[in-house]
């Protein structure tokens, strides 16, 4: 792993170089954490169809298609934490913990393993996925800073 930098004006970004060869911006981007979740948010639709899409390509890696179909079964299954009658506002939320969990594990995987020309291939929204996957690492960065 190697570092560069990049400067603009008034403004410096420091750039990670991953071994794929992605650049991942650093914190901060110019929009609010707010923006950020509104934009992931409205992608979510498009971020469904380029899962379903992974799936039905023959050129993503069958590791991909384990870990998407994997966790479309255990979201549909009937298996989840269940805390019942419990109406305290933390419980509530621990009932999707593991989904949502699973979910950005996925999609974290599936992000590596898959090759960006593939992925870029099958995305379908107005925001370029490389953009788009800034505001989650945004997103991820602002998570880790407030715990």
């Amino acid at each position: 792993i190697s570092f560069f930098f990049s400067f603009r004006y008034a403004n410096f970004t420091v750039f990670l170089y991953s071994m794929t060869g992605r650049t991942y911006p650093a914190y901060p981007l110019d929009v609010t954490t707010k923006e950020a979740l509104g934009h992931i948010a409205r992608a979510m639709p498009a971020l469904a169809k380029l899962l379903f899409r992974l799936m039905k390509d023959k050129d993503v890696p069958l590791t991909v298609k384990v870990w998407i179909g994997g966790t479309a079964l255990y979201i549909i299954s009937p298996i989840n934490f269940n805390f019942s009658g419990s109406r305290i506002f933390p419980f509530k939320i621990l009932r999707y913990l593991d989904d949502i969990a699973l979910i950005l594990l996925t999609l974290q995987k599936s992000f590596r393993i898959t090759p960006w020309e593939i992925l870029e291939k099958h995305w379908d929204y107005d925001m370029p996925l490389d953009q788009w996957n800034d505001l989650v690492f945004k997103i991820q960065t602002d998570l880790k800073s407030a715990l």
